[in-house]
């Protein structure tokens, strides 16, 4: 069972990157063309504003094992709304299908409503579809992203 709670994410960072390289060979898209290259900085500066917050998942032992960023705004189009946009979920693999990933995102939930979210989000790759676990929870699909490369 993991032990979840909000970090900032400047104490996190490093222990928090291998398994942030993990996820990316995972699920990242159009790897040949795209590398991980986190802007630090601006991450720290958004999680120091309250505009971006971090979950974690550890293990009884204080291993990280899991975590989940967020954008939290009013949007531009709905000034009257404040979102809490996904940018990252991460289960360690050796932990999934455990209920870990469900009560990571229901700690999300209610934290991200305390602090006045008022619609929540996720991101989820079509090469690794979660979806049906956020849809047992009671999100419903309302966009689909298409996604060209056209770099050289």
């Amino acid at each position: 069972m993991l032990i979840f709670s909000r970090e900032r994410l400047v104490t996190i960072y490093e222990e928090m990157f291998p398994l942030l390289q993990a996820h990316y060979k995972e699920i990242a898209w159009c790897k040949d063309k795209i590398s991980l290259e986190v802007d630090r900085e601006r991450y720290f500066a958004m999680n120091d504003d309250g505009l971006l917050l971090c979950f974690t998942g550890r293990n009884s032992k204080g291993k990280l094992l899991a975590y989940s960023a967020f954008f939290l705004s009013y949007h531009p189009h709905y000034n009257s709304t404040k979102f809490a946009v996904n940018d990252v979920i991460f289960v360690d693999p050796s932990i999934r299908d455990t209920g870990n990933g469900t009560n990571l995102i229901n700690y999300c939930e209610s934290e991200l409503k305390s602090l006045g979210a008022q619609v929540i989000t996720w991101h989820i790759k079509a090469s690794m579809d979660w979806s049906p676990l956020v849809e047992r929870l009671g999100y419903e699909p309302s966009d689909r992203i298409w996604q060209k490369w056209i770099g050289d």
